[in-house]
């Protein structure tokens, strides 16, 4: 008679952190001023902010990062025999380091390899084998390279900039909203999209 073995405990992140340095962005200024059609130089700042922050609305909505980034994710209170850290956002690439958390700490070593497994292909998780610490702190790249970028996310940016710019001064039309974007928004994602962990 085999042995029943309960599942591993899933923990999900408490903390992540996008730790690239100087990205560049998806959609330049110009491209964007085209789109609008706006043919001055006045908005360029509030067109740059909304650029950023629409980019950053829809990763966390859609749970995937639409440009390659170098992520530092942290799992705090882990516990179980076998703890599985689901990763956020995604499609991940390498797995660079794996470190224990020690009452608050960070250690100064990294699990080797062989005390942790990872499981998945896009979207992965790590399965701690060996040392037992509180909390983990994974380092990994995340998103999507320029070669294989689907030409959705520009286009899902761009949408969702048109309304919030042509929104912004007074009331804007009323818009069917789906997890925080537009429905025309939603439908170039869905294909893309991360269920929510």
């Amino acid at each position: 008679m085999a042995l029943y073995t309960p599942p591993s405990p899933v923990h999900y992140a408490d903390q992540s952190l996008d730790m690239t340095q100087d990205p560049e962005p998806l959609l330049f200024i110009e491209e964007v001023k085209n789109w609008l059609r706006v043919n001055h130089s006045d908005d360029d700042v509030f067109l740059t902010d909304l650029v950023r922050s629409v980019t950053d609305q829809l990763e966390r909505r859609a749970g995937i990062d639409f440009t390659e980034k170098d992520r530092i994710t942290e799992f705090y209170d882990v516990r179980g025999s076998r703890p599985v850290l689901e990763l956020p956002y995604g499609p991940h690439g390498d797995i660079e380091a794996v470190y224990g958390i020690d009452n608050g700490v960070l250690e100064p070593d990294a699990l080797d390899e062989a005390e942790y497994t990872v499981q998945g292909l896009n979207f992965k998780s790590v399965c701690i084998n060996g040392r037992q610490y509180g909390g983990y702190h994974v380092e990994y790249k995340s998103g999507y390279t320029d070669e294989r970028r689907p030409t959705n996310f520009k286009d899902a940016i761009k949408k969702e900039i048109h309304l919030q710019y042509n929104g912004r001064g007074g009331d804007p039309q009323p818009i069917l909203s789906l997890n925080s974007m537009s429905h025309s928004t939603y439908l170039l994602l869905k294909p893309f999209m991360r269920p929510e962990l």
